[in-house]
């Protein structure tokens, strides 16, 4: 992420954005292989995604800070966001970030 945020920085947005769905991708894989679930496809991380948000009673908070960081998929591919945008949409990852690292946390112990 802080690789991410520096290609933000330097107005790399499509970079950063890339950095950031790869790491949000990873983040619920490594959730995933911790509960011995399947993580290949969108599907399947969707699903994850919506099991942790119920377990935890996130309120579909988790899922919408998802959908935020897939926005940054879809900005690699077509580059659609606009820099204000683009901030708004690092601030609703971090949520999504701090979400996942609570329940990697909370695994390891």
């Amino acid at each position: 992420l802080a690789v991410a945020g520096e290609k933000f920085d330097k107005g790399e947005a499509v970079a950063g954005s890339s950095l950031i769905w790869q790491a949000s991708r990873q983040a619920i894989k490594n959730i995933a292989k911790r509960r011995g679930l399947p993580a290949e496809t969108d599907d399947d991380l969707s699903l994850i995604i919506s099991q942790i948000d119920a377990e935890y009673g996130y309120n579909k908070a988790l899922i919408a800070s998802y959908g935020v960081a897939e926005t940054f998929k879809q900005h690699v591919i077509h580059d659609i966001l606009e820099d204000w945008e683009i901030e708004e949409c690092r601030e609703l990852v971090d949520k999504f970030f701090e979400y996942m690292q609570e329940r990697l946390t909370e695994q390891q112990q």
